[in-house]
């Protein structure tokens, strides 16, 4: 079991430097992992409606390495997996 100084000695002053720069830790915490939730589900979505299906099927692998590595996964999506926009013809 961890003890922490403020628990051992009560009537000292506890002070965390952290306190400073983020009051509510765990509303922070809860931000985070919310804002990441919505990360990869917006990915999966990306990856269920606008990747074309084709040879290899690779809406599956992107799927599995979204599900396998959450943010690692959605990160690398964007990065390199996405469909490139075909470029468009422009007019005179």
């Amino acid at each position: 079991m961890f003890f922490s100084l403020k628990y051992l000695c009560p009537k000292l002053i506890y002070f965390c430097p952290m306190d400073l720069l983020i009051p509510n830790l765990e509303l922070f915490a809860w931000t985070v992992f919310a804002l990441l939730l919505i990360f990869v589900l917006y990915t999966l979505y990306h990856i269920l409606t606008r990747l074309p299906s084709g040879s290899g099927n690779p809406k599956l692998a992107w799927i599995l390495v979204v599900l396998l590595m959450p943010f690692v996964g959605a990160l690398a999506y964007f990065l390199f997996g996405r469909p490139k926009k075909s470029p468009s013809v422009e007019m005179r």
